[in-house]
């Protein structure tokens, strides 16, 4: 009896709901951490596990004095907001390999958009991080009458005493984080998840949003000393170097295709005896082909290969720069083009409101655009409009364009999910499989490929122009079913995951080369104006003209690492002041150089020098300060 009163006084104490609270969402986080490879390992680091442990009682503390029938309650809804918060960042991460950040509550809009991408991701066990919420509901709702509606009793020199270490307990954990995490808090850790491992996830959301909402009231500055230290951070272009390729296509029409979810890995290979891409691949035999191109697309996935190859910038280290910054004034290759004469056009057969691009293509200098609504769609596949449809129509567009030309197009149906082909394409063992279907997905893309080039010979077009075709990033499959197609696959393997296909393909076929150095998409847009042969005096640029004997072999990415010439640095993900690097064939673990990190550092600058110029619609002061030279 007496033990029975004991057990039955915990358990309306406060101490009691406050140890269930942190104790099920601790153990929820480690669900979390138990599928989520940074680095190749799995882990939470120590200072994350003390500080999620005292973030979590120092939240469940705040309702203390609450009487405990509210107090249970409060703390079933408190939970069920972090479990939804955990949950978002387990399905995130298995798409996009990182964590949600404050800056994507702007895209929610678009989730819509891609709810069949998103129920792909779902898993059997995702009901752990709600089923508790379940069954404790369910037993305050039954039991309720017999919950006690007792208040702890308020001492106010107590009271003062409990709020003011509760305060400071407060304060002081979210001030140590700060200190943990550096001077440049989680701005200067590109990987969400990266800055989870060290502080917690919980904290990371608290940080960021803190960050977040910091940076919209008092918005970032540029002052002349820090524009004159990014204008040094920029390579110039050698426009004087003398090799063949300088001008020799100057005054011919321009046509890039960028090619949704066009990996690498599918180019120049056979799957049961076929060939996967085969119109593709006819292409590469007749062009210059980039075996080495890196995707350096960030949050705006899709969005940032636009960004990247229309304005040779790395874009935002957190969110889209479409999005959050469509109305920036940039110094886009259409606006260069413009004023060399060319008329420009840019399409993609989705709503104009997807990324923002109705507007941001505007801000891109593009004088015309064409999005969904000026397409004819009849037959779609994946997000929408089959690309052979979208290339007939594009290039009858196009066909109207005053010349020379530069044409923009983005192609939709390779897009995730990939479960809605009608194909006939064999996969063999892979039939039924995520992996399987992205082949088969591919496969129809690239019949599309075959059809562009007919309809520019068809229209007069292919004799007097210059296309590049390039992936904007790759597959984006979750590590599982790459290994369906790698059974040997290794976790430094999925760097070279990264890589997109990228030609430029020339009318008179005289570049035609396969390139082994590592590129990136950022390279685009200087190595197009050294073909056409255009001195972009005010130009600032972050990417090197592919053809430069005297680039700089190294390619930056948003997500602290970086690709060197054969090799891979990044982060030490258990010391972030040291680096880790491995030769990108052999996968082994190489010495760390002070020329690899002094490469590596560089890229670093130009990744957050880049992130400051779109936050501070910084690029109008650069080019003033230029022209006034």
């Amino acid at each position: 009896m007496k033990f029975k009163k004991m057990l039955k006084g915990f358990i309306q104490h406060p101490i009691f709901d406050i140890s269930i609270f942190a104790l099920l969402l601790y153990a929820k986080y480690l669900l979390l951490f138990d599928e989520v490879y940074i680095e190749g390992d799995t882990f939470l680091t120590t200072p994350a596990k003390i500080f999620t442990t005292l973030t979590l009682i120092a939240i469940a503390g705040l309702f203390w004095f609450v009487s405990n029938r509210k107090r249970k309650w409060i703390l079933l809804f408190v939970s069920f907001f972090i479990s939804i918060s955990i949950f978002a960042d387990a399905v995130y991460f298995r798409h996009f390999k990182d964590f949600t950040s404050f800056s994507l509550l702007y895209q929610v809009n678009q989730a819509n958009d891609v709810k069949n991408a998103i129920f792909h991701l779902l898993q059997g066990k995702d009901i752990l991080y709600f089923i508790d919420l379940i069954f404790i509901g369910v037993l305050l709702f039954l039991f309720k009458s017999k919950v006690s509606t007792k208040k702890q009793k308020l001492n106010l020199n107590r009271g003062f005493v409990y709020f003011t270490f509760l305060t400071m307990f407060l304060f002081g954990n979210f001030a140590f984080m700060l200190v943990h995490l550096g001077d440049d808090g989680i701005k200067d850790r590109n990987s969400n998840a990266l800055a989870s491992c060290m502080i917690g996830t919980i904290n990371f959301h608290f940080v960021d949003t803190y960050e977040s909402i910091k940076e919209k009231v008092f918005k970032p500055e540029l002052n002349e000393q820090k524009i004159q230290e990014i204008r040094q951070s920029f390579y110039q272009p050698n426009e004087q170097e003398k090799n063949p390729y300088w001008a020799s296509m100057k005054g011919k029409n321009i046509l890039f295709v960028q090619m949704e979810s066009f990996a690498r890995y599918v180019v120049n290979e056979k799957i049961e005896g076929k060939e996967i891409t085969p119109n593709f691949n006819k292409l590469i035999q007749e062009s210059y082909y980039a075996e080495n191109m890196y995707n350096q697309v960030g949050y705006g996935h899709t969005s940032d290969a636009e960004y990247l190859t229309l304005n040779s910038l790395y874009g935002l280290s957190s969110g889209s720069a479409n999005i959050l910054y469509g109305f920036n004034d940039y110094y886009t290759l259409p606006k260069i083009l413009e004023r060399e004469g060319y008329s420009t056009f840019s399409a993609h057969a989705y709503r104009g409101e997807f990324w923002n691009r109705v507007n941001m293509h505007k801000s891109y200098g593009f004088q015309e655009s064409y999005f969904e609504k000026q397409f004819d769609i009849k037959d779609t596949a994946g997000l929408g409009m089959r690309d052979k449809d979208f290339f007939i129509q594009s290039v009858d567009k196009i066909a109207t364009l005053q010349q020379p030309f530069f044409s923009f197009l983005i192609t939709l149906e390779n897009h995730t999910p990939f479960d809605s082909r009608d194909t006939d394409f064999n996969v063999g063992k892979l039939e039924g499989t995520q992996v399987g279907k992205y082949i088969q997905s591919v496969h129809e893309a690239d019949k599309a490929i075959g059809i562009l080039i007919e309809e520019l010979k068809e229209k007069g077009l292919y004799n007097n122009t210059v296309l590049i075709m390039y992936g904007d990033h790759d597959s984006e499959l979750e590590q599982p079913e790459m290994e369906k197609l790698f059974p040997d696959l290794a976790y430094n393997d999925l760097y070279k995951l990264k890589r997109v296909p990228f030609l430029i393909h020339t009318p008179d076929k005289s570049i035609v080369e396969i390139d082994k150095q590592p590129l990136g998409q950022i390279d685009t847009m200087p190595t197009i104006l050294h073909l056409l042969g255009m001195k972009s005096e005010h130009a600032y640029f972050y990417g090197q003209n592919i053809f430069d004997q005297n680039r700089e072999k190294i390619v930056g990415q948003i997500m602290n690492w970086a690709v060197g010439d054969g090799y891979v640095i990044r982060i030490n993900p258990n010391d972030n002041n040291s680096y880790l690097a491995f030769n990108i064939d052999t996968n082994e673990s190489i010495p760390v150089t002070e020329e690899m990190i002094e490469q590596y550092e560089k890229v670093q600058t130009q990744i957050k020098n880049s992130d400051l110029l779109i936050r501070t619609d910084g690029i109008k002061d650069i080019i003033k300060t230029r022209e006034g030279e």
